[in-house]
Parts: structure tokens; sequence; C-alpha cells
């Protein structure tokens, strides 16, 4: 049975691809900072892995056995530093997969990565596409969506009180 470690397993995504896996017949390791919030994919059949993604030693102890990995830069919004956040996030997660000889990685990344300034935090995750293709023997594969109808959510109380939404995306 194949295994599939995925990073940001209590997340947005990592809630809705756990159980896709496991619905496929996927052994899923499901990688969270809170046992508590794992708890629900545990329930569902996912096998809960307390880790952090800024530790490569964590992440290759979370990595190894797993036939692949979905490997992604969770959102950290009172990080002082986000720019060094998403590198040192990028070379522990690539790190870990190099040391656990995982083969097979999907990493969440974003449309503007392959823009090598400009693209704000972004700039974070063309690093994180760069270091997995820096991992010899690794087939990758690099998803870039663009912006997720799920950050609107922010908005909400913006939108109650003004009647209004605002942001600094153009419309």
């Amino acid at each position: 049975m194949t295994t599939i470690a995925v990073t940001g397993a209590t997340g947005h995504i990592g809630q809705q691809l756990v159980p896709l896996l496991l619905a496929e017949g996927m052994r899923v390791r499901a990688i969270g900072r809170d046992a508590s919030r794992l708890q629900p994919l545990a329930d569902v059949g996912a096998e809960p892995w307390i880790g952090t993604v800024d530790s490569a030693r964590s992440m290759a102890e979370a990595f190894r056995g797993a036939d692949a990995a979905f490997a992604m830069i969770p959102p950290d919004y009172g990080h002082p530093d986000p720019a060094a956040r998403a590198k040192a996030v990028a070379e522990a997660l690539a790190a870990g997969a190099q040391v656990a000889r995982v083969r097979h990685v999907v990493t969440l990344s974003s449309i503007g990565a392959h823009l090598p300034s400009g693209v704000g935090p972004v700039n974070g995750l063309r690093g994180l596409e760069a270091r997995f293709n820096q991992v010899p023997g690794l087939n990758v594969l690099h998803l870039r969506p663009s912006y997720f109808m799920e950050n609107l959510l922010n908005a909400i109380g913006v939108i109650e009180s003004m009647h209004t939404n605002g942001g600094a995306l153009k419309a």
C-alpha cells in the first residue's frame, strides 16, 4: 500500500486532501503541530504525526517510509520575518524528503513563483520550488494555483461593518 505524507494536514487544503487520499486506498500520514487538531483525521484512518515543518530532522522522521509527500509552507501570519521563515521551512521540507529518500513530492506553490522578484510572499514559494528541484532523483510536481477563495473569509468583519470589501489586490 502506498504511503503519502501530508504536511499542513489540519489546514484548509490538508483537511480536504487527507480524506480524498484515504478514499483512494492510500495510507496517509497526516502531519501537524497539534494532536487535538489531528484527531479528526486519525478518526477517519490517517496516521497522525506531530512534527514541525521548520525542522529538517522532524520532517525526515515524518517522511521516513513514505512513498510520496505533499509539501507546503503553512501560513504563519505572526512571524516577524516571513521571508526567512519561508526559506527555513523550504530547506527543512526538502532536506527531510532527501534524507528520508522520498521519491515523489507535490508542492503547493503559487502562480508567480516563476518570477524572480516583485511578488511578495510568493518569492518564498519560488525558493521552495528551487530547493526541491535540487534534490537528486526526486520526481517533483509544483502546483501553482492562484488566489484561494477561502482567503476572502478574513474580510468578513470589514464586509459586515462597512458593507464593502477592500484589499491590496486589483479588482
